[in-house]
């Protein structure tokens, strides 16, 4: 796979956004159990982190969606997708933020890797195909399939499978064709800390301390 330089204008992600429109999900989630708080409306050096995922789409998007159950996500000013199918996890967030999507191109991005830049996804974007699934990839069968580019035609390949009771992705990669983004050879985009999940207090207290 060849990377693609940001001075091409063909093929780089920030022309991307000025000859199609884009849509950028932020996957909000609900009430983290570990966190006894809504994960997304936790605070992060002063911001929520539903805030963080925000303004790193912004760049590239021409719309965002909140994927959310709490209608407290509206004070953001985006619209709030609730679940269409409740309690099966991330895939039901981005199904139902997929059929509520405009656009055919989508950035998915979780509140919980506040880290993951606006460079990480324009590298995404600049290596996307014609696979429904754009998505970074450790080489073997672990993904990060919450911060990945999703066709909206994805919404009918996921509803097939959560007919079928299947609402893992990793199950979905395996069975489709995906574009796997090898992480290591972005050395640019993808650091160490890139996907840092947070999902306690304590992982906040940490980042708190680096950023």
């Amino acid at each position: 796979m060849e990377k693609e330089t940001q001075g091409n204008e063909t093929t780089s992600p920030i022309r991307l956004k000025h000859t199609m429109p884009i849509t950028g999900i932020v996957l909000a989630g609900g009430e983290s159990f570990r966190m006894q708080t809504d994960k997304g409306l936790a605070g992060l050096a002063g911001r929520p982190l539903v805030e963080y995922a925000i303004n790193n789409l912004k760049p590239l998007c021409s719309n965002i969606l909140i994927g959310a159950n709490n209608p407290e996500y509206e004070q953001f000013g985006y619209a709030v997708i609730p679940d269409r199918i409740p309690g099966i996890g991330p895939m039901g967030g981005i199904y139902s933020c997929l059929k509520a999507s405009g656009t055919k191109i989508n950035i998915v991005l979780s509140c919980d890797t506040p880290l993951v830049s606006t460079s990480a996804l324009q590298c995404l974007l600049s290596n996307s195909r014609e696979e429904l699934v754009t998505l970074p990839w450790y080489r073997d069968d672990h993904y990060e399939p919450l911060c990945a580019i999703y066709h909206k035609e994805m919404a009918v390949v996921l509803k097939d499978y959560i007919d079928l009771h299947i609402y893992k992705l990793p199950v979905v990669f395996s069975q489709i064709p995906v574009n796997r983004i090898p992480v290591a050879d972005y050395p640019e985009c993808f650091n160490d800390w890139t996907f840092y999940n947070i999902n306690t207090a304590d992982d906040l207290k940490k980042l708190e301390k680096i950023i």
